[in-house]
């Protein structure tokens, strides 16, 4: 028997228990609790929430061919991110899930993306 299974780090690893073998009776109820007991230790991920709720003042991102980059600036703090781009499409997904269900229940919320101020690069600097 061959199972896949994705780690935390988005590695797929290839599990082989083809030579679990258990003897006795009632083996069938015993090996499909040891699958669910190991299925159930892969889904445990233990997460230490920060008490404090931050409120975004600004919101940077930028990718290349391998990541997505995010930078939350919360005041004078700042926090940075990185993820696959399927794992930055989730997060886009998720959150216009829920941006509708928002505009649903209380209002609809009419915004635009701030211009992009242009940078001028007219003349050299340097030697």
């Amino acid at each position: 028997m061959l199972i896949f299974k994705i780690s935390r780090h988005s590695k797929v690893e290839l599990l082989c228990f083809s030579r679990l073998r258990i003897i006795g009776r009632g083996r069938g109820l015993i090996k499909n609790q040891i699958f669910k007991n190991m299925a159930e230790q892969e889904k445990q991920i233990k997460v230490n929430l920060d008490p404090i709720l931050y409120a975004l003042s600004n919101v940077n991102m930028g990718f290349n061919k391998e990541v997505f980059d995010f930078l939350f600036i919360s005041g004078n703090q700042a926090r940075q991110f990185r993820c696959s781009p399927e794992h930055a499409k989730r997060i886009y997904l998720l959150l216009g899930k829920y941006l509708k269900e928002y505009e649903e229940k209380f209002r609809t919320l009419s915004v635009q993306l701030p211009e992009k101020r242009e940078t001028s690069q007219e003349g050299r600097i340097g030697f």
